[in-house]
């Protein structure tokens, strides 16, 4: 088949065959299309009337509860109606829906509040003083007794119905459905019985729905064009309807008291086709009763078919209602049939345009494609001197254009290409031998110089240490020495990033892996800044997840000096806020000890612009905030990036001027046991407190029966007096009564959290005498400085140390706390200071290995060494590790030169 036939086919084939199957499944689904719109609407109108009807008929159930909770909290007395009108005058206007809320006892007497159609709140009472007479208040704005209204006799309490159903149910249920007598509405009441201890009836508790708002909701729903909905309980009698009112008054022209007013069933509706409904359903189903699962038909009412479709409905019903949804069949065929001529019309229209279309198309793209298919083949005959006639301005006259400049650049490519990828290739040789001279040069110069600085630096820091000791140094000279030792830390820095660079750049840094406490390697680290920060007067939060594991193998000096790195800048470019970081477990490995950990440092600082971010990580350079600084060399972060990548992992930073910047980080780990990290010292463990001290009293705060008991037999031994509390509330009562010296508040509780509990005790003068110490397991690395700022005077996190507590107390109360003594023999091993008389037992071969070694900065050649001397030697393998981690190589070259 030719391309102008199949270009013809490809526009008129899709719409014939669409317009036949498109007219063929209208045909004969337009009805079941119909029916499944009619279910799936009527589906979606019942799913938001089922939610209306639970939330309508949850409200009055929560009102119960809420009241029987209060009760039990000892927060009201059902039998104080002094203090019972105002809180029900209270609780009624927090609800809308409810028409009335009520205690009725079993000895007659009665306190409930009543909303009227005009939204005024009245409130009945029947009380001792006036036994079986309910007298009704007209109340004002706050709440309080205007002047009796009425007086209604002989209310007994036990003949009405709602007070019968909760007595015979002997639990919280549902009355059935009544109308108020005098203000004419329909409503259903959710009623509890109340016993005492000895299971006699005190009293039944009830809160009345109105049922109009369900009906308001109804009329308010869109049903189809002229569809209804109807709500009837399992009487047929109507509970809500769309159409009409439920109820009807026989004798309208009566005072409104002596109205009798009376519900609208199915069968004696005012509406014809819901009379012939009823009809209809009796029929079906005999009873609305026997409708389990909903059911959906077509009826034809009052000359005109219906879709009509029942729902049960049973939440917190004791016996359901059913949802009946009504839509004439004509709302839905007469847009359906409609859209489906347009459709026919529109589709016939675009069949014509598509013919016409094809036939032009075709012979607009066919032709000059045929002679750029004649130019193709002379071209791959080798042909090239054929070029492409076609004088169009379009896409393939420009096409036909390029074909013919690109045949002769060919042609021209094809004779100059061999020479000149000998010369690029020349080229490229010659860069690269440039290129490793030159960072060859590079690395020994920064090697060398940073060898020459170190040994003058090392004395002068030495020596000023030394002096910065001495008592006999003048005052005026105090100054002096502090100037230069701090001159000669930052310049040792700045030597050590050198020789970390120039390592970087020589391939000869290594991973040194060993097991270590990464709690107490971040505890150090922030013990580092604290300082520094506590004097720009921002705030440092260094937060260890609960999942970052405490004891784990990796390179600790790398990781060291990396999170130093991101902590000192942040710090140093941060005025106001605060600076935290977070660790944590990024992902597991196949392997379940191997983990990705990952450290995230925020700060509040000057932030970092857009432009600025991808040199960020490059050698020498600073950003525009650190040039104004005026500090650092612009090594750290490339140091940084560099060790992140050796220990498997990548570092990220986001950052918005004037707001702040996040560096992130990951690296590769693996968990270990704790008894395989060798401890470097022994914490002595507290066995009494000093026969001298009072004794202390204690609150212990938690709603967690575990964690109170934790503290309770931690602190109980000790003699301090200790009293608990499992939420903010009862705190705050214990404190008032017995004044402890100290609190432990857990800050998030039910009922009260400790956050508030904090904010009430310290909101009083005598609040400030208690010390009240956070415990949290919080991971929000703001948390602490936002438990501070609510009065907290400290912030322990969980899980905590025994030490930890310990400290709290001596820190906040002065307590003296008697330790154990610990022997001699338990003492760690102090490794001295290394020196040339060491390396006197090496063989002379082995020094003039190490001698070079350090001289090219080679690591791995060093512990390689290290693994050779004797374990008699320990002095001399303990101070060469340390040497290797501190980088000082030059401190191995002026040993052995010294023998």
């Amino acid at each position: 088949m030719s391309l102008r036939s199949r270009i013809i086919l490809l526009f008129i084939m899709p719409m014939i065959s669409a317009m036949g199957l498109f007219g063929y499944i209208s045909f004969q689904n337009s009805n079941r299309a119909i029916e499944k719109l009619a279910q799936k609407l009527q589906g979606e109108i019942n799913e938001k009337v089922s939610e209306q009807l639970t939330e309508y008929l949850s409200t009055p159930l929560s009102i119960n509860q809420i009241n029987l909770d209060n009760r039990e909290l000892g927060i009201i007395d059902f039998n104080n109606f002094s203090l019972m009108e105002k809180y029900l005058w209270y609780q009624i206007n927090q609800f809308p829906h409810i028409g009335f809320i009520g205690y009725a006892t079993e000895t007659g007497n009665l306190i409930g509040v009543e909303r009227l159609d005009d939204k005024e709140i009245e409130i009945n009472i029947m009380d001792n003083s006036s036994p079986y007479n309910l007298r009704i208040y007209n109340l004002d704005q706050k709440g309080n007794k205007i002047a009796q209204k009425t007086v209604i006799p002989n209310f007994i309490n036990q003949q009405r119905p709602w007070y019968q159903k909760a007595v015979e149910a002997r639990e919280a249920t549902w009355s059935d459905v009544f109308i108020y007598q005098g203000t004419p509405r329909l409503a259903i009441s959710a009623v509890v019985p109340i016993y005492n201890q000895e299971n006699q009836l005190e009293g039944v508790l009830f809160s009345d729905l109105l049922l109009s708002l369900i009906s308001n909701f109804l009329k308010d729903l869109s049903v189809s064009k002229t569809g209804e909905i109807i709500i009837v309980d399992d009487n047929n009698y109507l509970v809500a309807s769309s159409l009409e009112k439920p109820f009807i008054i026989t004798n309208p022209d009566a005072k409104k008291i002596e109205q009798q007013p009376e519900r609208i069933s199915l069968e004696n509706s005012q509406h014809e086709k819901i009379r012939q409904l009823s009809t209809n359903i009796n029929k079906k189903f005999s009873s609305l009763n026997n409708l389990k699962e909903s059911q959906f038909w077509q009826v034809k009412l009052d000359n005109q078919y219906y879709f009509i479709q029942a729902f049960p409905y049973n939440n917190y019903l004791t016996k359901p209602w059913y949802i009946l949804i009504l839509i004439p069949k004509q709302d839905l065929v007469g847009d359906i049939e409609a859209n489906t001529k347009l459709t026919i019309i529109i589709w016939f229209f675009i069949l014509l345009i598509a013919l016409f279309l094809a036939l032009w198309t075709t012979n607009y793209i066919t032709k000059p494609i045929l002679l750029l298919d004649r130019a193709l083949s002379n071209f791959q005959k080798g042909n090239h001197q054929s070029p492409i006639i076609l004088k169009r301005r379009d896409e393939l006259g420009h096409l036909a254009i390029a074909f013919n400049e690109m045949t002769n650049e060919i042609q021209e490519l094809v004779q100059n290409l061999e020479e000149k990828v000998k010369d690029r290739t020349k080229e490229l040789s010659e860069a690269k031998d440039k290129a490793e001279v030159a960072n060859q040069a590079k690395s020994e110069f920064l090697a060398n110089m940073s060898h020459e600085l170190r040994t003058p630096l090392n004395a002068i820091l030495g020596f000023a240490q030394i002096m910065r000791k001495s008592p006999t140094l003048p005052e005026e000279h105090q100054e002096s020495i502090e100037i230069i030792n701090r001159s000669g830390e930052h310049l040792l820095t700045l030597i050590n990033n050198i020789l970390d660079l120039s390592k970087i750049e020589a391939g000869k840094i290594t991973l040194n892996k060993e097991n270590i406490d990464l709690y107490k390697l971040l505890d150090e680290i922030e013990d580092i800044f604290k300082y520094k920060a506590e004097k720009k007067g921002i705030h440092l939060i260094f937060e260890k997840l609960d999942n970052l594991p405490q004891f784990i193998k990796t390179d600790a000096p790398k990781l060291r000096q990396i999170i130093i790195n991101l902590v000192s800048n942040a710090i140093k470019f941060t005025e106001e806020g605060g600076v935290s970081l977070q660790g944590t477990i990024n992902k597991l490995n196949n392997n379940e000890k191997k983990v990705e950990l990952l450290f995230i440092i925020r700060d509040t600082g000057k932030g970092i612009k857009h432009q600025e971010l991808a040199t960020l990580f490059q050698p020498f350079t600073q950003t525009k905030s650190g040039k104004e600084v005026n500090e650092g060399t612009g090594l750290g972060l490339s140091i940084s990036k560099k060790f992140v990548e050796l220990m498997g992992g990548n570092i990220k930073v986001s950052s918005e001027e004037n707001v702040g910047t996040i560096f992130s980080f990951t690296v590769q780990t693996e968990i270990i046991p704790d008894y395989e990290v060798k401890s470097n010292q022994i914490m002595p463990q507290v066995v009494g407190i000093e026969a001298n001290e009072k004794t202390y009293k204690i609150l212990i705060v938690d709603d967690k029966e575990i964690n109170c008991q934790l503290l309770v037999k931690l602190l109980k031994p000790f003699g301090f007096e200790l009293k608990e509390a499992n939420n903010g509330k009862q705190a705050v009562k214990i404190w008032e009564k017995w004044q402890p010296h100290l609190i432990f508040m857990d800050m998030r509780m039910p009922v009260m959290d400790g956050y508030e509990a904090t904010k009430i005790i310290k909101g009083t003068t005598k609040g400030n005498a208690t010390a009240i110490i956070a415990v949290t397991a919080s991971v929000l690395e703001e948390e602490k400085a936002i438990i501070l700022s609510a009065g907290c005077d400290d912030f322990v996190r969980k899980p905590f140390r025994q030490e930890t507590i310990f400290s709290m107390l001596s820190k906040h109360l002065g307590v003296n706390f008697i330790y154990e003594q610990i022997e001699e023999n338990q003492s760690t091993e102090i490794i001295s200071e290394l020196t040339a008389k060491d390396f006197v037992a090496m063989p002379q071969e082995w020094l003039k290995k190490l001698y070079k070694a350090s001289i090219d900065l080679d690591e791995q050649l060093i512990l390689d060494l290290i693994q050779e001397i004797p374990d008699s030697h320990k002095s001399l393998i303990q101070g060469l590790k340390n040497i290797v981690d501190s980088l000082e190589f030059d401190r191995i070259t002026t040993l052995i030169d010294e023998i």
